[in-house]
Formats: C-alpha cells, sequence, structure tokens
C-alpha cells in the first residue's frame, strides 16, 4: 500500500459506505466538517437549487458529490462518521512521505506548529525515524 492510501480498516463501516458512494475526499470534508453528529441530507431539489447561495452541504464538498449523497440518503438524517483514526493515519503517513522526502523532523515540527521532539516521536511511532537511519547504511 502507498503512504497516502486510506486503509479501510480504519473506517467505520459507514464511512466506507460514503467513501464507495461520494468518495474520499467528500467523506473526509463531511466528516471534518461534522463529525460524529446527525446531518439531514435534503432532497435533489433542494441540493440543485441554488437561488439562495449553495446548500452548506455543497458548499463542503461540491455539487457532484452532495447530488450523489442526495441520490441515496435524501430525506433522510444521518449520522456523519467521524473517521478520527483513518484522519490521524492519514496525517502521520503524509508526514511520514514528506520525512521520505528530505524535509527533517525540525522543518516538519516548524510547519506542523509542533516541537521537534515531538514531531520526533511521532514518526518514530510510524516506524520513519528507524526505517530512514537503516536506509543510510546502504548508501
Amino acid at each position: 500500500m502507498h503512504a497516502l492510501d486510506l486503509d479501510l480498516d480504519l473506517l467505520p463501516a459507514f464511512a466506507a459506505e460514503l467513501v464507495a458512494r461520494i468518495g474520499e475526499a467528500a467523506t473526509f470534508a463531511l466528516a471534518g466538517r461534522w463529525p460524529g453528529v446527525r446531518l439531514y441530507v435534503p432532497l435533489r431539489a433542494e441540493i440543485d437549487n441554488q437561488e439562495n447561495g449553495p446548500h452548506p452541504i455543497v458548499a463542503c464538498i461540491g455539487l457532484d458529490a452532495a447530488q450523489k449523497l442526495s441520490d441515496d440518503y435524501g430525506g433522510t438524517v444521518i449520522v456523519v462518521p467521524s473517521c478520527k483514526l483513518a484522519i490521524r493515519a492519514r496525517y502521520v503517513n503524509r508526514l511520514v512521505e514528506r520525512f521520505y522526502r528530505g524535509e527533517s523532523a525540525r522543518d516538519l515540527a516548524l510547519s506542523e506548529g509542533m516541537t521537534e521532539r515531538g514531531m520526533q516521536k511521532l514518526l518514530s511511532g510510524a516506524g520513519a525515524m528507524a526505517d530512514k537511519r537503516n536506509l543510510s547504511l546502504f548508501d
């Protein structure tokens, strides 16, 4: 698996279903905006009606994904999954990828508003520090 691929095992079942229906980006956008709360999904006509500006769901995930969501769940209330584990794993994976591309733990810490030690712990927990040290043995 590529470092940025989504591990579906880390997603709640409903989140995996949403990924299949509206896509990964839209699912994570919903989870970021309305994590763990009930959300009324309007009917397609309400989604398509832009007279008073875009519906909040459209503003969050875009018209195409909102239409797909409405086609499947329109007129009902869903509980938006929080996806905390998957969001955290994706965040760590992106940091590890940047680390492997040559950014130092110091630079990553500065860009993420963390301490250098905190970043080193995060990267070590993901196995990146040891992996990079071992790779340097073969240079």
